[in-house]
């Protein structure tokens, strides 16, 4: 769905992290664009880590979210590699 396709989810136990694998397609596979906007795409993933109530129950245990985003023109390269730690999607620490 919109240019962003979820190729799989993966639980790594050994650091409490939840792992989304996702492939860029269109526009948004695109090297120049996510750098452009990369703290604005940050900020989104973010903010959907926030307010998704189908995972309370793992952030409340402290689990890390991680997003792995590829390009599907240049199937070895990352586009996007970042991961939200309990500090950082914790309400308490919202600016």
């Amino acid at each position: 769905q919109n240019d962003v396709i979820t190729d799989s989810i993966v639980y790594h136990s050994a650091t409490r992290t939840y792992s989304t694998y996702m492939t860029f397609t269109g526009k948004l596979d695109d090297a120049e664009i996510i750098s452009a906007h990369d703290g604005d795409i940050s900020e989104k993933m973010l903010q959907m880590v926030r307010s998704n109530t189908s995972i309370r129950a793992y952030k409340d245990a402290g689990f890390s979210f991680e997003y792995v985003c590829r390009s599907q023109k240049e199937k070895d390269k990352t586009l996007l590699h970042i991961t939200f730690t309990q500090k950082d999607y914790n309400s308490d620490n919202k600016e």
